[in-house]
């Protein structure tokens, strides 16, 4: 494969773009590549930095110019990372990156930030992007968001398994300082009770499903009548040790979660209890009446 060939791969893994030292590195005169941009019409994104022919610029293609340009020294961060990530939906301009303090590179149309120790074991990549690690990039938002903004960030990265409140706060609390410490600290105290809030409510819910599949039983609806608790519609029977046995392995699961109860998790919580004892339900011994 001759050199423009082995540009094309690289170009392909880079969506489209390859960075004029690049061309350099793999023995391509300048003169030469100044004459190919001309005949084939390359499309400069950046400076030292064009898209072959033929591609389309889209947002990730855009970060990954500014990645080029600055020859793989910085991350992208901020709100351009939470948009690598998925966890927000639009990208912002300018681009947001992080570099060493001894990095001196300027990049058009590109905020660069100049942080000592962010890059050291905070670095990742995705989709051909070198950026800040999810957990990294959620405590970099602070100094940009909103409290509430933070928390439905919390909630996405949570959503997608990048990262959980647990593992931003074992971040934070690693690190020096950092803009808007105090709002995230706040946006992580009401993620974790929303996030607790939402297992038990999970955790609940299975072990209504669990009462429901009694033999014999009929559906029944958890009805609000405007009153503090729910109601079941629904009357159960007294057999069906199976169906009480995967109840019971649900309840345990809650009874150990240790999490903090909302209301309507208490709620739906009194009205399982209450329907197991009245199928004979037992809190130490199980079913004493299932057959």
């Amino acid at each position: 494969m001759d050199q423009w060939g082995l540009l094309a791969r690289v170009a392909a893994g880079q969506h489209g773009l390859v960075a004029v030292w690049q061309v350099e590195d793999l023995g391509i005169a300048r003169q030469l590549l100044v004459r190919r941009v001309a005949e084939q019409g390359w499309h400069r994104v950046v400076r030292g930095v064009y898209l072959l022919p033929g591609m389309a610029l889209t947002p990730l293609a855009r970060i990954k110019a500014a990645d080029l340009a600055l020859r793989g020294r910085g991350l992208a961060s901020h709100r351009t990372a939470a948009f690598v990530w998925g966890l927000r939906n639009r990208l912002v301009r300018p681009l947001e990156f992080v570099v060493p303090p001894h990095c001196t590179l300027r990049v058009q149309g590109v905020h660069i930030r100049r942080l000592g120790g962010v890059l050291e074991g905070d670095g990742a990549r995705h989709t051909g992007v070198a950026l800040t690690a999810p957990a990294r990039t959620i405590c970099t938002l602070s100094g940009v968001s909103s409290v509430t903004e933070l928390v439905d960030d919390l909630a996405t990265a949570h959503r997608l398994r990048l990262a959980t409140p647990v593992s931003v706060r074992h971040v934070a609390e690693a690190s020096a300082r950092f803009a808007g410490q105090s709002r995230l600290r706040e946006a992580l105290e009401r993620a974790e009770g929303e996030l607790n809030h939402s297992k038990l409510e999970r955790l609940g819910r299975q072990l209504l499903a669990g009462i429901a599949l009694l033999t014999h039983c009929q559906p029944f609806v958890v009805a609000d009548e405007g009153g503090s608790s729910p109601s079941l519609t629904s009357p159960f029977p007294t057999t069906g040790s199976a169906c009480l046995s995967t109840a019971r392995t649900t309840s345990n699961r809650i009874r150990s979660a240790r999490m903090t109860i909302g209301v309507t998790a208490s709620t739906c919580w009194t009205g399982c209890w209450s329907q197991l004892t009245s199928c004979g339900w037992n809190t130490n011994r199980g079913c004493s009446s299932a057959r």
